[in-house]
């Protein structure tokens, strides 16, 4: 597993990280409450515009698919 910061190479696959692997219970988890896919996307593209303030990074398999993700504000 290799550990990875977000950059905009990598925006797409988060999205469907989020949308796709963290459904239902776990999604409100995550994020604290029913957040639907257009939030998600939302909340994936802030990340990426604010580099100075978040910092996003997440670990890949040895197929390329993410499976943790960790936001870290400063």
């Amino acid at each position: 597993m290799i550990p990875r910061k977000l950059s905009p190479f990598d925006r797409q696959k988060l999205i469907n990280h989020f949308i796709n692997d963290i459904v239902g219970q776990d999604r409100r988890l995550r994020f604290g409450y029913e957040a639907n896919d257009e939030i998600v996307k939302k909340y994936v593209e802030d990340s990426l515009n604010n580099f100075g303030t978040y910092n996003m990074w997440f670990v890949i398999d040895e197929g390329d698919k993410i499976v943790a993700s960790c936001h870290v504000a400063m």
